[in-house]
C-alpha cells in the first residue's frame, strides 16, 4: 500500500465519527481502503463494515483497493486480514442506492409493494407520462383544467402540472396530501391578509404623521392629493377568516382594497424633492407596493375554489400513479430511497437488525447526497437502546460508527437532490474543540503544481506564485467568510513538496479568458453556442499558425450536446481534430472527408 502522509494516516486511524474533506488527487480511496484494513486489524469482521459509494464504477474500484490492501496485510502475517480475505465475498461494498433497495425490500410489504420490485427511473417516469394526458382529457371540463388551458396547451398542462409534480415531489412511500396542503393555504392566506393589511395601515399612519409635521401650504398638487387621500381613508374594519378563504368570499377585502385606491391614484411629482415631502413620496411608493401584495392575496382568495379543485385532481392522479407502481413493481430511485427511510423509521425490528449487523459505516462522495440520506445513516448509527420513530440526534448515535468522505467543491448532482449544505452541516456536527472529527486532506498528489496553483487563484482568490502583491484576488467561489451554508466553500489545495522543485510558474502558466457573448456585425446570425464555438476555433487556428501542433490542443466540453457545433466551426477554420465520442457513422465520415486535405 502507498505510504500515507500524516493527515492521511490520521484519517485512516481515527475511530470516532468524522467528516473528511478530500479534494481531487488527495488519496481518499487510499485512505478509505487503509481505514477498512485498520478496522479489520482491530477485530472487526469484513462483513461488519458497510462501505457506501455513489456510483457503480466507484464500487468496483473500492472493492479492488480494499481487497489489495487486505492481501498486503495478510501477506504480512496479520491473521484478521487473512480471515477477511477468506470471507471477502461477504463484504458490503456497494452504492447507497443499492443499499437503500435492500432495506426497501425488507419493508415493502408493509406498504402494499411487492419485495420483488425493480428500480427503473425511465420506465417509472414513462408510465407516469402515459397516464397524464388521458387523465387530463377525462377531466377536461374541470374548472381547474379550464383555467390552466387559458395560459398553456394540454401537453404542457399534462407535463408541467401533473407529470413534473409526481416525478419531483411525490413518491409511493410518501404521497403528498394535496388536500391538507390546500387547507394550510387557506390558513396562510388568512394570516397573510392580516399581516399585510397592518403593514399597509402602518404606512398610512406614517404618511399622516409626516404630513401633519410638515406644515405644508397647499400650493402643490402633490400635497393636495396626499391630503385628500388621507382625509378620505377612515381605516374601515374588515376581516378574512379561513372560512372566507375556503368559500372564496372576497366582498369585505375587495371593499377595503377599493378604499385604498385613493393612494394608488396619487401621481408622483417629477423633479428633485427634499425634506419631509421626499419622505412622504418614498413612503407612498412603499404603500403602493404593499397594496399590490394585498391585491395578490385577494386574487388567491378569489381563485381558492380552483386551487381546491386542482389539489383534488392532483390527489386523484397521484392515487392512479401509485396504484400503477404497486401493480407493476417499477419504482424510481426516489421511491426506493423514501421507502428505505420510512422502513427504518417505522419498523424498529428492521432497524435493530441493521444496527447490529454493522459496526462501522464509511461513506464516499457524501457531498452528492442529501438530508434524507443523512437521516438514513443516522438511523443506522443509532445507539442500540434507542428505537423511536424520530431521527436520532448527535448524542443518540454511536460515537465510533460513521466516517464520511467528500469534497464540497465537486458536488455536481443537485439535479437529483444533492445538497452540499448537508455535508457542510455534518462537518460542524462532528467537529470537536480539539479539531478532531473534522479532517482536511488538502494535498493534491495527482495534478501538476502549475495547475493546482491556478485552481487556487481562479477558485479561491489565492495569489499565484508569481503575484507581486500578497492579497486575495477575485475568484469563482465566494470568500470564506461570505460563503452561505448552501454553497460550496473553497479551501486552498496544497502542492506536494517534491513537486514544487520542478514547477515552472512562468512557462506553464494557466491562462483564463472571459468570453462575452456580444454580437458583432459578423456574428449577427450566430447563436450563443455558435458564437462561442467560432471564438474557440479562431483561437486554436491562431495557436496552430503560431507553431502549436493540433495534437497538443484539447477542447473539454461539459456535455456532448453542442459537440457538433464545435466540430463545424473547427472545420470552417481548417483545424484537424479527432473526437472521443462517436456520434454517428455518416456524420463522422463526412467530417473525415473534409479533414483529409488538412492532414
Amino acid at each position: 500500500m502507498k505510504q500515507l502522509d500524516k493527515l492521511q494516516e490520521k484519517a485512516a486511524n481515527i475511530l470516532q465519527n468524522a467528516v473528511v474533506s478530500a479534494g481531487a488527487g488527495s488519496g481518499k480511496t487510499t485512505v478509505l481502503s487503509a481505514r477498512a484494513v485498520n478496522l479489520v486489524k482491530r477485530g472487526l469482521k469484513i462483513d461488519e463494515i458497510l462501505v457506501l459509494t455513489f456510483t457503480k464504477k466507484a464500487t468496483v474500484e473500492m472493492k479492488e483497493r480494499i481487497f489489495a490492501a487486505l492481501k498486503e496485510a495478510a501477506d504480512g502475517g496479520n491473521e484478521n486480514a487473512k480471515n477477511a480475505i477468506r470471507s471477502f465475498n461477504l463484504a458490503h461494498i456497494q452504492t447507497l442506492d443499492s443499499y437503500c433497495a435492500e432495506i426497501a425490500k425488507q419493508g415493502a410489504h408493509f406498504y402494499g409493494i411487492s419485495p420483488s420490485f425493480s428500480q427503473d427511473k425511465t420506465k417509472a417516469e414513462d408510465a407516469i407520462k402515459n397516464r397524464a394526458l388521458p387523465f387530463l382529457l377525462k377531466n377536461r371540463d374541470s374548472q381547474a383544467i379550464q383555467s390552466l388551458s387559458r395560459i398553456m396547451d394540454f401537453d404542457r398542462i399534462a407535463q408541467e402540472f401533473f407529470v413534473d409534480t409526481m416525478i419531483n415531489y411525490s413518491t409511493v412511500a410518501n404521497p403528498i396530501d394535496f388536500l391538507k396542503d390546500c387547507e394550510k393555504q387557506a390558513t396562510a392566506l388568512s394570516l397573510a391578509w392580516q399581516k399585510h393589511k397592518e403593514d399597509a395601515e402602518s404606512s398610512i399612519i406614517l404618511i399622516q404623521k409626516l404630513f401633519n409635521e410638515g406644515g405644508f401650504k397647499m400650493t402643490s398638487n402633490f400635497a393636495k392629493n396626499v391630503e385628500n387621500a388621507l382625509n378620505s381613508f377612515d381605516f374601515p374594519e374588515n376581516n378574512l377568516t379561513e372560512d372566507d378563504v375556503k368559500n372564496a368570499k372576497t366582498d369585505e377585502i375587495d371593499d377595503y382594497i377599493k378604499s385604498l385606491g385613493v393612494f394608488l391614484e396619487i401621481k408622483m411629482p417629477g423633479g428633485s424633492m427634499s425634506g419631509v415631502l421626499l419622505e412622504i413620496k418614498e413612503e407612498i411608493k412603499t404603500l403602493k407596493t404593499k397594496i399590490e401584495t394585498l391585491l395578490l392575496i385577494e386574487s388567491g382568495v378569489a381563485n381558492f375554489k380552483i386551487a381546491q379543485e386542482s389539489a383534488n385532481l392532483l390527489w386523484q392522479f397521484q392515487d392512479e400513479v401509485n396504484r400503477e407502481k404497486r401493480i407493476s413493481g417499477i419504482l424510481t430511485f426516489k421511491d426506493v430511497s423514501d421507502l428505505a427511510l420510512k422502513t427504518l423509521k417505522e419498523h424498529a425490528e428492521i432497524r435493530a437488525l441493521e444496527k447490529r449487523k454493522f459496526r462501522a459505516i464509511m461513506i464516499d462522495e457524501f457531498q452528492d447526497n442529501n438530508e434524507q440520506q443523512r437521516e438514513l445513516l443516522f438511523l443506522l448509527a443509532e445507539k442500540r437502546q434507542f428505537s423511536s420513530q424520530e431521527i436520532p440526534t448527535k448524542d443518540e448515535i454511536d460515537e465510533e460508527k460513521l466516517f464520511f468522505v467528500g469534497d464540497e467543491k465537486q458536488s455536481i448532482y443537485r439535479f437529483r437532490g444533492a445538497d452540499v449544505s448537508v455535508f457542510r452541516n455534518l462537518k460542524d456536527t462532528f467537529k470537536k474543540e480539539d479539531g478532531s472529527g473534522n479532517l482536511d486532506l488538502a494535498t493534491n498528489y495527482r495534478s501538476e503544481p502549475e495547475l493546482i496553483a491556478a485552481f487556487n487563484t481562479i477558485f479561491g482568490g489565492i495569489p499565484y506564485p508569481l503575484a507581486t502583491e500578497n492579497k486575495n484576488l477575485p475568484s469563482v467561489f465566494l470568500n470564506q467568510d461570505e460563503t452561505p451554508q448552501f454553497e460550496a466553500k473553497y479551501s486552498k489545495v496544497q502542492i506536494p513538496t517534491e513537486k514544487l522543485a520542478n514547477a515552472n510558474w512562468e512557462k506553464r502558466r494557466v491562462h483564463v479568458q472571459l468570453f462575452l457573448d456580444e454580437k458583432t456585425n459578423d456574428d449577427d446570425f450566430l447563436s450563443a453556442t455558435e458564437n462561442e464555438a467560432a471564438h474557440v476555433a479562431k483561437k486554436i487556428r491562431e495557436m496552430i499558425d503560431g507553431g502549436k501542433k493540433a495534437s497538443e490542443i484539447a477542447i473539454l466540453l461539459k456535455t456532448t450536446t453542442h459537440q457538433n457545433v464545435f466540430e463545424r466551426m473547427l472545420l470552417l477554420q481548417g483545424v484537424p481534430y479527432s473526437t472521443e465520442i462517436f456520434k454517428g457513422f455518416f456524420r463522422d465520415w463526412n467530417r473525415w472527408k473534409s479533414n483529409c486535405k488538412y492532414l
